[in-house]
Formats: structure tokens, C-alpha cells, sequence
């Protein structure tokens, strides 16, 4: 029988960021996505003889060994994915001497075949009753922002030069996340440079060494 699968999940920027790159060709994503596959969609108890442990619904009970017979890699690549997981808040592991549960929080549900099952564990990064419906407000925005010809939101327009004759590039920018990605790195440079430049402030009481 064929199940139909879909999930619902939410990923910080971070997150995906990191899920996003590749390191000695192994792929984070398809770690990731193993681990949601692998989440049990009802409480189980453990499979580890002598375990008591209930596994329940967004959790996944796997060592690291047997991740790294999975994953095809090596024990140590998995122990460093695993922490930085935990660090990005993607998932929270818990070990013990007989096995490790790793609890999954960006999946809100699975749904399989239009029946929707919610995850306990889910987790979002910022608070859901703050978030609003609309349209991003870019005017200020891009009145602030410099145009620049290397960035990776700016989008290349040739035209035609009234003046010269000659074919000269005219850049557009776009509100787009990479725009504000660059507005932001660009304050926090400016940031920096006005803190660097500051004066030291000189206390005052012996002055000797100013005479």
C-alpha cells in the first residue's frame, strides 16, 4: 500500500543554513530528513533489550553508531552533526549507556494519507501570536540601502546610453532576503568601524603623564 506523506515543519535561518551546506560531500538535509523519517509516529517502547524508555511520537531512538552505519560516515562525523544540531536547536539528544533518543522539534506534524499527526516537541523560533499577515513595507528600507554591484540581490539591467551611445548597466534593488542579509551585515560593519573610532575616555585624577 502507498501512503501519501507531507510534512509541516519550520526552520530558522540558521538552521537551514547549516542543513543547507555539505562537508566531504556528505549532505546535512538528507541527515536531517533520515532523522524525520525515522521519528515514530505513535509511542513505542524501546527496542534496546532491557530498556524500559517509552519512545515517544517526534522521537528518534538511534546511537551514533548505528547513525554512522546509515549515514555511511564515520562515528566521529556523526557525533559533530549530532552537537551541532543540538547547539541549532534542531533537534535535543538524550544519551544514556544503552542508547540515544534524539527529540525532533522544527516537524510541527506528519501527514500521512490527509490524517495530521502533531508533533509534541515542536519548536519555532520566534512567538506565533506575534506573527502577522502582510506585506513587507521596503521604503525605508531601500532608501537606506547602497547599491551594491556585487551583491548577490541585485539584479543586472542593460540599457542603452542616451548620452554616449553606449550600452551601460543599470542595477535594480530588490527587496529580497539576500538584500536585507547585506543591509544588515553593512550596519553591523558600520556598527563596528564608529566603536573602533571612538576616543578612549580618560579618567580623571593623576595627570602626570599628561604634563
Amino acid at each position: 500500500m502507498k501512503y501519501q506523506v507531507h510534512y509541516q515543519m519550520t526552520l530558522s535561518a540558521p538552521q537551514l543554513n547549516y542543513l543547507s551546506e555539505s562537508k566531504y560531500h556528505k549532505n546535512r538535509m538528507a541527515f536531517f530528513l533520515d532523522l524525520v523519517n525515522s521519528a515514530v509516529l505513535k509511542p513505542t517502547k524501546s527496542q534496546v533489550c532491557g530498556c524500559d524508555e517509552t519512545i515517544n511520537i517526534g522521537q528518534v531512538e538511534k546511537s551514533e553508531v548505528q547513525l554512522a552505519k546509515d549515514w555511511d560516515c564515520d562515528r566521529k562525523t556523526v557525533s559533530k552533526v549530532i552537537a551541532k544540531m543540538n547547539e541549532l536547536g534542531i533537534i535535543t539528544t538524550k544519551k544514556s549507556n544503552r542508547t540515544s533518543v534524539h527529540t525532533i522539534h522544527p516537524v510541527a506534524a506528519w501527514i500521512v494519507d490527509n490524517i495530521r499527526i502533531k508533533n509534541p516537541y515542536f519548536r519555532t523560533g520566534y512567538v506565533y501570536n506575534q506573527i502577522r499577515e502582510g506585506n513587507f513595507d521596503s521604503t525605508s528600507f531601500m532608501s537606506q540601502l547602497n547599491v551594491d554591484k556585487n551583491g548577490a540581490s541585485m539584479n543586472s539591467i542593460c540599457d542603452k546610453d542616451s548620452h554616449n551611445g553606449k550600452d551601460s548597466k543599470t542595477f535594480q534593488t530588490l527587496p529580497t532576503i539576500h538584500s536585507i542579509e547585506i543591509f544588515k551585515k553593512r550596519e553591523e560593519r558600520n556598527s563596528n568601524h564608529s566603536k573602533a573610532n571612538e576616543p578612549e575616555n580618560i579618567e580623571h585624577g593623576n595627570t602626570d603623564c599628561l604634563q
